[in-house]
């Protein structure tokens, strides 16, 4: 397994800006992989395009990744990037760090289900629901959801009143449909194309009495971090 290779476009030490079980504001380390499903018609909000193809990345081998990982001396490590769950050499990875005594979480975009083999390695995942804003709701793989646990994130990124809505409706069809996961509503505090507040969020949510979701703000945003 530490011979397997996988394609990695970076591999650094920063704060964890989004929702996670690790906890939100910790240090960790990024292992970013290179390439995303969504190359052809990325996300409106990716932050990261500079990983979306495969050759962005350099090959490595899984051992050399965990050599590179143990000197930044981070427990929490986040697997992002790009699409992790795009190089299928990605279970591997997992399961490595896992046995390596990691506390391993996936960020992932929503539109590939996950291993089941693979699952019970990982301590967190944090999985995208694209909404209309984003131009890739049509992507999104309803298999994954059904499988995240209690302790798992979906995170939606709300830039309108559309979005807002919507959040809102997938949130009750989940619900109904027994997903586990908490959710998390995220702003999304990029440009002039985002047009709601945190505070906003908050009012909806009370408004419609949506009481165990939380609020997601991108702390690394106010870092000036990707």
């Amino acid at each position: 397994m530490l011979n397997t290779r996988v394609n990695i476009f970076e591999i650094f030490k920063s704060i964890n800006g989004e929702v996670t079980a690790s906890h939100q504001g910790s240090i960790c380390t990024f292992v970013r992989l290179a390439g995303c499903n969504f190359n052809a018609s990325p996300c409106a909000w990716c932050d990261t395009s500079k990983a979306l193809n495969l050759s962005s990345g350099k090959s490595m081998f899984i051992g050399d990744v965990l050599k590179q990982v143990k000197e930044l001396g981070c427990r929490n490590i986040t697997l992002t990037g790009g699409e992790p769950l795009y190089q299928k050499s990605v279970n591997d990875l997992i399961v490595s760090l896992a046995e390596f005594g990691y506390d391993v979480s996936l960020e992932t975009n929503g539109s590939i289900s996950i291993d089941n083999n693979t699952i019970d390695y990982l301590h967190c995942i944090v999985a995208d629901y694209k909404l209309p804003s984003s131009g890739c709701e049509n992507k999104m793989n309803w298999n994954l959801f059904k499988k995240l646990r209690s302790f798992d994130f979906i995170k939606m990124a709300i830039a309108n009143e559309e979005d807002l809505i919507r959040a809102g409706q997938v949130y009750s069809i989940m619900k109904r449909a027994d997903v586990q996961a908490r959710f998390a509503f995220s702003p999304v505090i990029l440009g002039e194309d985002s047009k709601k507040t945190p505070k906003d969020i908050f009012n909806y949510l009370i408004s419609q009495n949506i009481n165990d979701a939380v609020i997601n703000i991108q702390i690394h945003k106010f870092f000036n971090f990707e």
